[in-house]
């Protein structure tokens, strides 16, 4: 016996002959799958009728014990402010009062820093374009020490307040936007004596920078005078001026820090508000405004909106917001479970016949003899649909689809082709008499080979009919009488084996075979 190959068009025609167990199948999986997604959604609105009953019930319990704090409250004769912290701090814990505490301070230092940005000379500059003046003065008298001792007194004349608020009257603005701008550093380190000291002025304006340079110096002079009577003579000489464009990296490394500083506290802030309870939004709010404003809705309203432009989660409903939602689920089947059910059952049903047709090892009507046993194919008597099956007009139009490429015959013509087709290969051989061997053959298999037998029979050709040579002991000793035989096999009774032994057995004893008969599945 060849290997036998399996065709894809027969399965799926397999398959679809089995197209009443398919609807049944799917009716069952819908049916199944929709009580399940029917009581999927009636425990889920059983539970979210009890979450909302629970909700109403804590609010009940807070707003009656609201009533009776407010109570107490207004027999200590407290305002309404004072009642309404009360109020707020009962409904807190002392972490929770320690975290809103927390937030306000942070919010004054990170409100304390985005001033210092926006007025701070230093945080306006470019680090890689800074106006950069310097000058250098020398203090000299009749005494090396009192040159220096006065020296002294001007470096801290020239940093002081007076000093700085001058400079800001002469370039017109405020003292405070200029103060970073102006350092105060040693001499040049060996080209004078010790006598000396230097003013560093930095800007982003390269007039304004002058301007202050010029003031500086003017400052100073105008000090000389004042101090000349206090300390004694002495002169006040400027010994080296320069204004130059720098790349300043002490600049670029304090406006980083600074913005990072601002940036941590932002995050820190947001974070921090972002974990707040709605009783810890109210007291923040009061401690803000001094009095519930709704500070809280607006910031769930746009966490809300960015939210539903990010795709983030929503955040846990509070027992308002609950009921507000009240029962959205209500008990029903879902028609994506009946769908999916129904497929579900189809794929699994169809899967199964598909391992029977691999797995079953049963002759079948689109088997060939000549292919599998090397046997002449005399005939194949298909069977009928049954005309009174429900629908059988369906089965005869899959089994027409799936012999497209054959002939089609009916019964009795393809009974005659197969009569006339043994009787040449009687003939062939130059005998008069054949047997007719099969595995048990009863009912259409019968009558087949009894319709044949008569046929034959009468063109003068000595017919026997044995079934069950492999099983049966008197039809085999039957079988020792004949020298040659056709097989006659009925599809989905046969076995491809069985049909292999009774060639084998037929070939130890030395009997001819004539070909096969096959006979449709009915």
């Amino acid at each position: 016996m060849e290997e036998r190959e399996l065709s894809l068009a027969d399965i799926l025609a397999d398959i679809m002959l089995h197209w009443r167990g398919i609807i049944l199948m799917m009716l069952v999986g819908a049916i199944l799958l929709g009580a399940v997604s029917y009581m999927r959604s009636y425990h889920a609105s059983k539970a979210q009728a009890a979450r909302v009953e629970k909700a109403r019930e804590e609010i009940a319990q807070k707003e009656a014990e609201r009533l009776e704090f407010e109570k107490d409250q207004q027999e200590l004769g407290l305002s309404e402010h004072e009642m309404l912290k009360n109020i707020l701090l009962e409904e807190l814990t002392d972490l929770q009062v320690r975290a809103v505490e927390y937030v306000m301070s942070y919010e004054s230092l990170y409100n304390d820093k985005m001033s210092y940005r926006e007025n701070s000379l230093i945080m306006q500059m470019d680090p890689n374009n800074v106006k950069r003046a310097e000058v250098t003065i020398m203090v000299s008298a009749s005494e090396p020490q009192n040159s220096h001792d006065i020296e002294k007194v001007y470096e801290d004349i020239v940093c002081s307040g007076e000093a700085i608020a001058y400079i800001a009257e002469q370039i017109g603005c405020e003292a405070n936007n200029i103060s970073e701008g102006i350092t105060l550093g040693r001499g040049s380190s060996g080209m004078v004596e010790e006598n000396t000291f230097r003013m560093v002025i930095l800007h982003y304006d390269e007039d304004i920078c002058r301007k202050m340079l010029q003031a500086a110096i003017d400052f100073v002079n105008i000090t000389h005078g004042e101090l000349e009577q206090a300390m004694g003579e002495h002169e006040v000489a400027v010994i080296y001026q320069s204004l130059i464009t720098v790349i300043d990296t002490d600049i670029l490394v304090h406006q980083r820090s600074y913005l990072s500083d601002i940036e941590t506290l932002a995050n820190t802030i947001e974070t921090c508000k972002a974990n707040f309870t709605p009783e810890e939004w109210d007291y923040y709010d009061f401690l803000e405004n001094g009095k519930l404003t709704g500070l809280r809705e607006e910031y769930e309203k746009k966490v809300g909106e960015e939210r539903g432009e990010t795709g983030e989660g929503n955040k846990e409903q509070t027992p308002e917001e609950i009921v507000k939602t009240g029962v959205t689920v209500v008990p029903g089947i879902s028609k994506k479970y009946v769908v999916l059910g129904a497929m579900l059952m189809v794929f699994a049903y169809a899967f199964i016949i598909f391992l029977r047709y691999i797995l079953n090892n049963k002759l079948k009507e689109t088997d060939s003899l000549p292919v599998l046993y090397g046997l002449p194919q005399l005939g194949e008597i298909p069977v009928p649909v049954h005309e009174k099956k429900f629908l059988g007009f369906v089965d005869k139009w899959i089994i027409s689809v799936r012999d497209r490429n054959k002939r089609k015959f009916l019964r009795d013509e393809a009974l005659g082709l197969a009569i006339v087709a043994v009787k040449m290969a009687v003939s062939k051989e130059a005998i008069k008499e054949v047997c007719l061997v099969g595995c048990d053959l009863k009912d259409q298999a019968m009558e087949t080979c009894r319709t044949i037998k008569e046929k034959l029979v009468k063109e003068e050709i000595q017919v026997d009919i044995l079934s069950n040579v492999l099983y049966d002991a008197s039809a085999m000793e039957e079988l020792e009488k004949t020298k040659s035989v056709v097989l006659v096999e009925k599809a989905g009774s046969t076995l491809y084996n069985e049909i292999a032994q009774e060639l084998e057995l037929l070939k130890r004893q030395e009997i001819k075979v004539l070909g096969g008969i096959v006979i449709g599945e009915g």
